[in-house]
């Protein structure tokens, strides 16, 4: 793989609303995995691209491989979640989209099963149907399941700032971090001074760097702990009981 942008694209903007690290507004710190390595828990592996075409659909990509990642160390059970439902309804486009936009949208129309809106041969139909169908909607809004997240850091973090943030976070959940994609060198990837192009789940550290999970080949990598590391998230899924929407009911019916 050569270095190269496989869908991330930061904005600029920041967000007031968002749950700052250390604040009043902070998640809470349930402890999931004290060791800090989820490698039992990864997910199965699914491709953003097709014979041809690229998604450019990396964040979405990696915001529910940690997700499924969280719910198969919790429930022992492993998920399968449409990329293809929230990267419709999280407008995304070539040449990508910003993972903390991407996390709202997954907060706002939850996720469906895989099975109901599968990958396809082509990207023009990948990105059908648009609008999403009302069926469709209803059950993104019964996922049972609320996701909350929350940035680790988004401004220039040191390499000791990163490795403590890193230690104490990964406790919570899998990260989502932005990486640079992808240069080699002793065996592990470096950002060689390059901005950052790639969205991945961090699970876990070893001696040499921090483990990636590569959601666009389903390859492992470890990261150099001198690599700039741009955006950090942590998740939180928060089980929710469950209501009848009865609005969404009733458009439903009246759409078919």
């Amino acid at each position: 793989m050569s270095y190269k942008n496989y869908g991330l694209q930061i904005s600029k903007t920041p967000d007031p609303n968002a749950y700052i690290l250390g604040g009043l507004t902070e998640l809470p710190k349930i402890i999931i995995q004290p060791d800090r390595d989820y490698s039992l828990s990864l997910p199965k592996y699914e491709p953003q691209f097709g014979g041809g075409w690229d998604s450019s659909g990396c964040v979405i990509w990696g915001h529910q491989n940690a997700i499924e990642i969280i719910l198969k160390k919790t429930t022992g059970i492993e998920y399968n979640f449409s990329e293809r439902f929230n990267y419709i309804t999280g407008n995304v486009t070539p040449p990508g989209s910003d993972p903390h936009e991407q996390a709202e949208y997954i907060r706002k129309y939850g996720l469906i099963a895989d099975v109901s809106l599968p990958m396809t041969k082509t990207y023009e139909e990948f990105i059908t149907p648009k609008p999403m169908t009302n069926e469709l909607l209803v059950e993104g809004k019964r996922w049972t399941y609320t996701m909350k997240h929350q940035f680790v850091w988004d401004t220039p973090q040191t390499k000791g700032q990163r490795l403590e943030k890193i230690k104490e976070y990964l406790q919570y959940s899998p990260l989502g971090a932005s990486v640079t994609a992808w240069i080699l060198e002793n065996g592990v990837y470096v950002d060689n001074g390059q901005p950052n192009t790639h969205w991945c789940v961090l699970y876990g550290i070893d001696d040499k760097g921090y483990k990636i999970f590569d959601s666009y080949d389903q390859s492992k990598k470890i990261l150099s702990f001198d690599h700039n590391i741009q955006i950090c998230k942590r998740y939180f899924l928060e089980k929710r009981a469950i209501k009848r929407f009865w609005l969404w009911e009733i458009l439903n019916r009246l759409f078919k």
